[in-house]
């Protein structure tokens, strides 16, 4: 009975790779809402303003950093199970490191770094409350320390681990060839991200606008806070058989909800003492329930959204329910038709329920390739048996071999050229040979045509003129963006006629900076240029999004590439890495004298005003001999 209802053998294997990241969820989850607790007995006032500050931390920072980590889910995902290991180390320069375990499935020892910190942070708020003048600035302090001593035992982890030794190289700066490329992916996860946790946080604020503020914010902040930690328990991550993965979501869901349920009076009181927040709290716990079970359904979606490459379809989604549905349904209900707290947890409700509607209908209707994803014991599983592919390469043939199972979005194809003529050798009829006619590679990214286009771009073309010529540009630029930009600005820090060497150097250095950053932006793209010029196996993407193509060159073609990176672009980046390298040493000196200005300065300051001091005081005595002389005269005249 229970197979035909779930596929029991996939639901175990989900079970076991989710159970440890729902565990991490929750254990990472939990730090900031420790310290919401321990603030919360405070008082009122303080734990409102506890949760604002964890909710401005959340808009400014946290939902973008940990949005921009979605990316990692699909590059690592496929570098890991196309076997192309070092990549995954160059990926995670490029962003950050939960997901970069997990996505080798490293998710046991997760658990354990992310409890350590948990422990450790339940004591140091016991001892900053109790222990120190810091009072509910405690809990802060500690959060603060926590995630702090997590990144440290994570990154030590990862550097000291043999287990990591063929994904982590160390530091390499190759990883800045990959940024733009990650940012590709990570920019819409972060957007992503931040639309539905600014929601969450948005309606805290929104309650701070209702009559009794300390108490309607509070007891919103209570129900996002819990809704949040008892959310993180969905197993979003298992995203391969998404019928199987969303049917035990719900199920947790379920559980979750009916703990909640039954101890809802429990829950209240971990927050606060005062007895009409807990009660309330009691009385909105239906609707975290469901607003629980719709966010367990939506986060499946979402990380297969952010899996197969899907953001920029889930970004307007998101943007759409919750500022356009949700957002405007929470404020006629809480203020229009003054049903408060509920009313805005209504509008919620609303959002989460046409996002799950929107990201189903996607997930559904949106073309999956055998590539896209697998399914163990489905009709769609995709299994990658022992292959013998033509490259074309006419000095014999490259057998690609792969045994293992092609699972989600962790394979990276290579495409071949297709036999046509001698052997394998398109585009090579007879003894004649047309470059255009490369393969399938779209014209834009093969990588002579990605150098034409460089050397015909604005910026990029400067990299290719004598270093007189090039040198003189950059100083015409140094000097405009100086006189436009640099000296308003540093004028509206420092008074030039009181501050003139701190205003010159302020204005300088930060106009040097920006010009590095466009010299730095130039090298990148010449490296990266020159890199697909030199490399014999180039990825590209065929359909608009990552998709992990890859072309083999052939060897006419490579000798071509290589000619030119060697001899064009090699010169370039060499005259771009010492223009790097001077800028840079510029930039040291410049925020060293900026350092040293104001003693000098101060000095200068100092000699001078003695002077004037000195100045003063003679002429001070000088005036008063004068009115005591004045004085004697005046009185010996009326005496007489």
């Amino acid at each position: 009975m229970l197979k035909k209802v779930i596929d029991v053998k996939e639901a175990k294997e989900q079970i076991l790779f989710s159970f440890p990241m729902i565990l991490t969820n929750v254990f990472y989850n939990l730090i900031p809402m420790i310290s919401v607790m321990f603030a919360g007995h405070f008082g009122e006032l303080p734990l409102a303003g506890s949760t604002l500050a964890n909710s401005w931390a959340t808009v400014t920072g946290y939902a973008f950093m940990l949005g921009l980590s979605g990316a990692l889910e699909t590059l690592c995902g496929q570098g890991f199970g196309s076997s192309l290991y070092n990549m995954l180390g160059i990926y995670l320069q490029a962003s950050c490191m939960i997901s970069f375990l997990q996505a080798q499935s490293a998710v046991f020892p997760l658990v354990i770094l992310s409890i350590v910190p948990l422990l450790l942070h339940c004591g140091l708020n016991y001892v900053l409350v109790h222990f120190t003048t810091l009072g509910f600035k405690g809990p802060a302090v500690a959060t603060s320390a926590s995630f702090w001593l997590s990144v440290i035992i994570l990154i030590t982890y990862v550097s000291f681990a043999n287990k990591f030794e063929h994904t982590w190289k160390g530091l390499s700066t190759e990883s800045f060839l990959h940024v733009f490329s990650n940012l590709k992916l990570a920019l819409p996860s972060a957007a992503m991200v931040c639309f539905e946790y600014w929601a969450f946080e948005i309606l805290v604020l929104l309650a701070g606008l209702m009559a009794d503020s300390e108490a309607t914010t509070s007891l919103m902040a209570i129900c996002t806070r819990v809704s949040n930690l008892l959310g993180a328990g969905k197993p979003s991550q298992a995203k391969s058989a998404m019928g199987v993965t969303i049917k035990l979501s719900i199920l947790l869901a379920m559980l979750i909800s009916l703990a909640l349920g039954l101890g809802r009076y429990i829950w209240g009181s971990f927050f606060s003492d005062n007895a009409s927040i807990i009660k309330a709290f009691a009385a909105l716990t239906p609707w975290i329930c469901l607003s629980i079970l719709l966010d367990s359904i939506q986060g499946v979606l979402s990380g297969v959204c952010r899996g197969c490459g899907w953001q920029h379809f889930a970004v307007f989604i998101n943007l759409g329910t919750f500022y356009f549905i949700g957002m405007p349904i929470a404020y006629l209900t809480a203020f229009k038709f003054n049903l408060h707290v509920k009313g805005l947890w209504i509008g919620l409700i609303c959002g989460l329920t046409v996002q799950s509607a929107s990201l189903f209908l996607i997930t559904r209707f949106h073309k999956w390739t055998a590539l896209d994803i697998s399914s163990r014991g489905n009709e769609n599983s995709v299994r990658a048996e022992p292959v013998q592919i033509k490259l074309g390469i006419k000095h014999g043939l490259c057998l690609i071999q792969n045994h293992k199972e092609w699972r989600i979005l962790r394979n990276v194809s290579v495409k071949a050229l297709r036999d046509e003529q001698n052997e394998g050798m398109r585009g090579l009829p007879s003894q004649s040979w047309d470059p255009g006619l490369e393969i399938e590679v779209p014209f834009e990214q093969r990588p002579v045509n990605e150098y034409s286009s460089l050397k015909e771009a604005s910026l990029y073309s400067w990299a290719e003129l004598s270093p007189p010529s090039f040198f003189q540009r950059l100083g015409g630029m140094w000097l405009t963006t100086f006189t436009i930009l640099g000296m308003p600005v540093a004028a509206a820090s420092f008074n030039p006629s009181k501050e003139p060497l701190r205003f010159l150097l302020a204005s300088g250095t930060g106009t040097l900076f920006l010009v590095s950053l466009i010299v730095l932006r130039i090298y990148l793209g010449w490296s990266y240029v020159g890199d697909r010029l030199l490399s014999a196996v180039v990825p590209y993407e065929e359909s608009g999004w990552y998709d992990g193509q890859m072309w083999v060159k052939p060897p006419e073609v490579l000798a071509r590439d290589r000619l030119l990176g060697s001899y064009k672009v090699k010169p370039v980046i060499k005259m771009l890495k010492q223009t790097l390298v001077g800028t840079g040493a510029l930039l040291v000196s410049g925020v060293l004298l900026f350092i040293f200005a104001t003693p000098v300065q101060n000095y200068f300051q100092a000699i001078f005003t003695t002077k004037d001091i000195s100045q003063e005081i003679s002429s001070t005595n000088v005036d008063t001999k004068f009115n005591m002389r004045y004085t004697k005269i005046s009185s010996t005249i009326r005496v007489i």
